[in-house]
């Protein structure tokens, strides 16, 4: 069984290296973390949200059956993402049964997990052909040292060095890419080509990026990812 928020697409993948690709998406609930400026706080905050009204319990196979629905007959879905919440607290508990599932019903379809980078991934997981859009939160984040596991995030960059991952940052300002290089990129050795910035966008989702920003970015070797999602639909939720 899977803690599921919501199902929803086909749309297409906002951030990262597949932005812009068609997907289908499935939101996991509950996250280790607590950033400030999060805009899926309904599947981790019950301070705020009702847990009952916004987590379905659902075995892998029902998962599969409502993307096949979603999808419809015409194709197969290019992209599968699953993301959250911190998906990877529910390693254990059928992620590697509903890729097998997703595999045997769409074929070598692409899938991708959106993480925070705190949890290693099992030697489960760690052996299914999977893409990892690692997250880390910045101090600007809010979170207190639960924020950086650095075992973590070696295995990340291991499968970063095998195009199994990509790290994608969310930046306000200069000082957090100081604060990027300083305690990632530098000491942890992140592949450049896998390294991206995202502008933090919670309260105007038609931010532009600042020319000087974006130009450091670049200058430093980084690539720079759109959060498309909220350039067309705003802060609207999917479902």
């Amino acid at each position: 069984m899977l803690k599921v928020n919501e199902i929803f697409g086909p749309t297409i993948q906002g951030e990262g290296p597949s932005a812009g690709r068609p997907a289908l998406f499935v939101r996991l609930a509950n996250c280790n973390l607590s950033c400030t400026w999060c805009d899926t706080k309904y599947t981790w905050d019950w301070k705020n949200y009702d847990f009952k009204k916004e987590i379905h319990s659902l075995e892998e196979i029902e998962v599969v059956s409502k993307l096949k629905e979603l999808q419809g007959e015409e194709r197969d879905p290019e992209l599968i993402v699953i993301t959250g919440g911190e998906p990877l607290l529910q390693q254990e508990t059928g992620l590697v049964h509903l890729f097998q599932l997703l595999w045997s019903t769409f074929g070598r379809i692409r899938i991708e997990i959106e993480t925070a980078g705190t949890l290693a991934p099992g030697l489960t997981v760690r052996l299914v052909d999977l893409h990892y859009n690692v997250s880390p939160k910045l101090e600007h984040s809010g979170n207190d040292s639960r924020r950086y596991n650095r075992e973590a995030l070696e295995s990340f960059v291991q499968m970063a060095g095998w195009g199994r991952a990509s790290f994608k940052f969310v930046v306000q300002n200069k000082a957090d890419l100081d604060e990027i290089e300083r305690d990632y990129v530098g000491p942890l050795k992140m592949p450049l080509e896998s390294v991206f910035c995202m502008l933090e966008g919670s309260k105007d989702s038609q931010n532009a990026w600042p020319k000087d920003l974006a130009e450091e970015i670049v200058r430093r070797g980084w690539g720079i990812s759109p959060r498309l999602h909220t350039q067309i639909w705003g802060e609207e939720r999917a479902t």
